[in-house]
């Protein structure tokens, strides 16, 4: 089993490596606004029982034990923001999940397009995801992700567009590994072209020791570099401290780091990105448990 895993990890990079794509696909698609796996260096695709997975692997829902509901909000980076709604629900041995988040980048002067001075929208997002983690035994769980994407550009070119993720998670004691392959779907039909949808597939290891996290993924998406993620935090009491590193990218290539805390089922978590070729950008999340 474990060489047949092996060998679709292998075919699933590889096909992505060569695919081709005529142009970028809206951001949303690939960064999260969540604190806590943002200070983490975004290497979260094995950790699992947060509701956080609901955007990283699926599979990771599966093992949640209570209902959760988060607020996250991302900015400081030029004029972009992106807020975020999170809320699962367990239910018997599995777990639906919820995520409404929205994109902004910013305004341009209408004037690159049209001459006239009237400030229009870069691109404006709004991404609907569904997703469903099933908690097979103590060692597996999988998952399945539906979305929907609502996209504006330059406040004229708009489309919609669905894709799907799919995910597991295997456990082993104090060790687990992730798969999620993100993305599939047909592409988004602007009038002025059509624009492939980012398909990733990302390979992710964590270590759990109690209240100590070491995580990593390693991630390719299609017309990108490959990306190596690594992360590590721990909790002492109500406070939790973690750091965390990006690389293969370069737009994306820089260090994290954040810090939590945790009062019964409620916590709030801020992280910082920074990055070599641009400003950095902050997260911070609200979580509670009901």
């Amino acid at each position: 089993m474990k060489n047949g895993a092996a060998a679709l990890f292998f075919l699933l990079f590889c096909g992505i490596r060569f695919a081709a794509a005529k142009a970028s696909s809206p951001s949303i698609f690939l960064d999260s606004a969540l604190a806590k796996p943002k200070s983490l260096g975004g290497a979260f695709t094995a950790v699992d029982g947060e509701l956080y997975s609901l955007f990283f692997n699926p599979a990771g829902l599966g093992s949640l034990t209570e209902r959760q509901v988060s607020f996250s909000y991302q900015g400081g980076r030029a004029n972009a923001t992106t807020g975020c709604f999170e809320i699962a629900r367990p239910l018997g041995n599995g777990t639906f999940g919820f995520e409404a988040k929205y994109f902004d980048a910013g305004n341009v002067s209408s004037g690159i397009v049209s001459g006239s001075a009237a400030a229009v929208s870069l691109e404006s997002d709004l991404l609907l995801t569904a997703a469903y983690g099933y908690f097979f035994t103590m060692n597996f769980s999988a998952g399945l992700t539906m979305k929907y994407l609502k996209s504006e550009k330059i406040g004229k070119f708009s489309s919609a567009a669905s894709a799907i993720d799919f995910g597991l998670i295997f456990r082993r004691k104090l060790f687990s590994m992730g798969f999620a392959l993100k993305n599939v779907g047909g592409g988004i039909n602007y009038s002025d072209g059509k624009v492939a949808l980012p398909l990733s597939a990302r390979l992710g290891f964590a270590y759990r020791m109690g209240t100590f996290l070491v995580s990593t993924d390693f991630i390719k998406t299609r017309k990108a570099g490959f990306e190596k993620r690594v992360g590590a935090g721990c909790r002492v009491g109500m406070v939790a401290m973690r750091a965390g590193y990006r690389v293969g990218r370069s737009e994306i290539d820089g260090f994290s780091f954040g810090f939590g805390m945790n009062l019964r089922r409620a916590s709030i978590n801020y992280a910082v990105e920074t990055f070599k070729n641009s400003s950095s950008q902050y997260e911070i999340t609200a979580t509670v448990g009901y």
